[in-house]
């Protein structure tokens, strides 16, 4: 039970606005793969209040993909 505790204080946790703001400007920028990878190094990353708000076609697509982004920490599933 213990080692479960410590994993979840460690599970990155963002707010879907945050996601997608961040993807956006990272895409901006030119930095879209990178942060594309940043958020899917995380096993699990807590996407918060997702569904609360309208969100834009473009917004929507960068958050989809974020979610199936390949990462370059192999899975164990």
């Amino acid at each position: 039970m213990r080692s479960h505790r410590a994993r979840l204080q460690h599970t990155p946790f963002v707010p879907d606005t945050g996601l997608v703001t961040q993807l956006a400007q990272a895409q901006v920028e030119g930095r879209l793969e990178e942060k594309l990878l940043h958020f899917g190094k995380p096993k699990l990353l807590i996407v918060g209040e997702l569904g609360n708000l309208p969100v834009e076609a473009s917004a929507a697509n960068l958050f989809f993909r974020s979610s199936a982004a390949p990462t370059s920490v192999p899975r164990r599933w």
